[in-house]
C-alpha cells in the first residue's frame, strides 16, 4: 500500500525502511507509539513500514480521513491457521520472533530493490529482543527501547505475583546472552533508550546510546476548573500487578478512612479485578470505589479534566497515562520508579519510594491525604504538572527524532 505527495525536504532526508510490529492509529500503549513515530519519520524522510496485516483495517481507516505523504506500509501475517496458538498474550513473543523471520527476506528483497539509507526497528519497544533489521547492509537504529525492572520486595507478600517477576527476570537476563541480541546491538548505530534506567544497561555502548522516551502527548485546551465537594481520585491502567491497581485501592482504603468525603475512579480490565473487589467488599467501599472497565479514550481524558489527583504507582517503564494526566493538568501521585518516576518531580507530583508493600501503601495514603488536605498545593503541582507534559509532546519528540536521523 502506497500513499504519494509531497514531503518536506532537505539535505537531511533518507530512504527510510521501519519495522513496526505494532502499529495502529488511536490506540495508546505500543501501537501508539508505533503509529505516531512513523508519522513524524515520514514528514522528513521516505519512509517503508513493515507491519502486521492485522493492523491493515484501522491504517486504511485513518488514511483518508488524515493522509501522511511519502509513506508505503507493507503488510504481513502468518495465515490464521498457522497462528491457532497464538491468542491475545498468549504466545505474543514467540510469535513476534517466527514474525520477523519471515519479513527479513522482505526487507532485504526490498533493501535490494530501494537501497535504503537506513533501518529502524520501532517496535517491540524491547530491549531483550533481537531486531532481524541487524543483518542488513545498512546502519540500525534500534529503539526505543526499554523493558519493565520490577523490583521484588513489593510483591512478598503475594505469591503468584512475585513468582511471575521472579520468572521474568530470569528470561530478561537470559535473553540479554542471546547471541542475536548480542549482535543488535553491535551492529546498531544508535540505542534509542526509553529511560535512564535503561540507557544504563548499554554502559558499554556508551557512545550510541541516547535517551529519549518513546510516549509522548498531544496538550490539549483546558477548561478552567474548580473543585467539587468530592476528592476526586482516578487511576488508569490495565489491572496487572505491576500496573499497581491493587496498590492503588489498599492505599485509597485507607486514606478513605479518615477520608469519607472522597472516591476512587478505576478505569481499566485485566486479572486482577477479582482481588480488586474482594478489597472494595472487605473495605466497605462500594460507595467510594467505581470499576469503570476499558473506557475509550476521549471519555479518559473528561475524567482526568474533572479529577483532583491521578493516582498511579505503577512500575513501568513508560507510563503514557502519567504524561496524558499531567498534560490535563492533575497532580501526581506515583512511585519513584521507571518512567512515570522520571516524568514526576517535586513541582508537579509525589513520588512513593518501591520499597515493602506496607511502605508503598502508607506512601501512596500519606500522599493523598497531602493534596486532599491543601487544594493550593494540588492546585499549583497541576499546574506545574501541564507545563512540564510540553517537556514531552510530540512536537518536542519530532526535534529528538529528527536529530537522530540527522
Amino acid at each position: 500500500m502506497t500513499i504519494t505527495g509531497s514531503r518536506e525536504k532537505d539535505g537531511s532526508a533518507k530512504r527510510a525502511l521501519v519495522l513496526a510490529y505494532a502499529c495502529e492509529p488511536g490506540l495508546g500503549s505500543e501501537n501508539g507509539v508505533g503509529w505516531e513515530w512513523v508519522k513524524i519519520i515520514s514528514r522528513r524522510n521516505e519512509t517503508w513500514v513493515i507491519t502486521r496485516e492485522s493492523n491493515r483495517p484501522a491504517i486504511e481507516a485513518e488514511l483518508p480521513k488524515n493522509p501522511l505523504y511519502n509513506i508505503h506500509f507493507i503488510f504481513f501475517d502468518y495465515p490464521k491457521w498457522s497462528r491457532f496458538w497464538k491468542k491475545g498474550r498468549r504466545g505474543i513473543h514467540l510469535y513476534y520472533l517466527l514474525w520477523q523471520a519471515a519479513v527479513f527476506f522482505i526487507a532485504k528483497r526490498l533493501h535490494k530493490e530501494l537501497k535504503f539509507d537506513l533501518a529502524h526497528h520501532l517496535t517491540f519497544v524491547s530491549d531483550w529482543m533481537p531486531s532481524c533489521l541487524a543483518f542488513l547492509p545498512v546502519p540500525l537504529i534500534w529503539g526505543p527501547v526499554g523493558s519493565h525492572n520490577v523490583p521484588l520486595k513489593p510483591f512478598y507478600g503475594d505469591p503468584a505475583a512475585l513468582i511471575y517477576e521472579l520468572a521474568r527476570k530470569i528470561l530478561y537476563t537470559t535473553a540479554h546472552y542471546n547471541p542475536f541480541v548480542i549482535f543488535t546491538r553491535w551492529k546498531a548505530r544508535k540505542i534509542i533508550a526509553i529511560n535512564k534506567c535503561v540507557a544504563r544497561k548499554f554502559a558499554g555502548y556508551s557512545g550510541k546510546v541516547i535517551t529519549v522516551p518513546a510516549i509522548a502527548v498531544t496538550i490539549p485546551g483546558l477548561e478552567p476548573r474548580s473543585r467539587g465537594s468530592k476528592t476526586k481520585i482516578l487511576f488508569a491502567g490495565s489491572l496487572v500487578h505491576w500496573k499497581g491497581a491493587i496498590f492503588a485501592v489498599e492505599a485509597y482504603k485507607r486514606f478513605a478512612s479518615i477520608n469519607e468525603n472522597s472516591e476512587l475512579l478505576i478505569a481499566g480490565e485485566g486479572p486482577c479485578r477479582g482481588r480488586i473487589e474482594d478489597i472494595i467488599r472487605q473495605g466497605r467501599l462500594q460507595d467510594k470505589v467505581k470499576l469503570l472497565g476499558l473506557l475509550p479514550q476521549q471519555e479518559l481524558f473528561k475524567l482526568m479534566d474533572e479529577a483532583d489527583i491521578f493516582l498511579y504507582p505503577s512500575f513501568e517503564g513508560a507510563g503514557m497515562v502519567v504524561l496524558e494526566a499531567m498534560a490535563h493538568g492533575d497532580p501526581v501521585v506515583c512511585l519513584d520508579w521507571g518512567g512515570p518516576g522520571e516524568f514526576v518531580d517535586e513541582r508537579c507530583g509525589i513520588k512513593v519510594k518501591a520499597l515493602a508493600r506496607r511502605d508503598i501503601i502508607e506512601g501512596l495514603s500519606a500522599a493523598l491525604e497531602r493534596l486532599a488536605s491543601c487544594p493550593d498545593l494540588a492546585g499549583s503541582m497541576g499546574r506545574s504538572a501541564r507545563e512540564k507534559a510540553v517537556l514531552y509532546s510530540w512536537e518536542e519528540k519530532e526535534k529528538a527524532i529528527n536529530a537522530v536521523y540527522g
